[in-house]
């Protein structure tokens, strides 16, 4: 998992104004999820990145739509490929009534050629969420 051609590639990944979209489920019903990249720059540590993105998400409960919009910041580690974006506190834009906000936790790599050949999937990694 930890080879040095998958650490240079997994630095080239994320970039500032990148859009990445998914879904994933939660206690609320199946979410879909936009990410979008704002800032990306080197870490700290020197190793990896650090990451910060607008993180959407829009729940369609049949009754109604409910959207909303705050920050995740967080580091890719690229030895292992690893990304854990957590929310920033009081960072909502848009903050609907009874939701709260979460984080990302995956792996990212790149599948295939196109437009898009990269993959970032995981979990939400809070209590009845579910992969992304």
């Amino acid at each position: 998992r930890q080879q040095l051609s998958r650490h240079d590639e997994a630095l080239t990944i994320f970039e500032g104004g990148q859009l990445w979209l998914g879904n994933y489920m939660c206690t609320q019903g199946l979410s879909s999820l936009s990410l979008n990249i704002t800032k990306v720059s080197p870490a700290t540590s020197g190793q990896g990145q650090s990451i910060e993105a607008d993180l959407k998400f829009t729940v369609n409960s049949g009754e109604a739509v409910v959207q909303g919009v705050y920050v995740v910041a967080g580091r890719l580690d690229a030895m292992g490929q690893e990304v854990s974006l957590s929310p920033v506190p009081n960072s909502w834009k848009h903050e609907p009534d009874g939701f709260g906000m979460v984080g990302l936790q995956g792996v990212v790599s790149r599948e295939g050629t196109g437009p898009s050949p990269a993959r970032f999937a995981g979990l939400v990694p809070v209590l009845g969420c579910d992969a992304f």
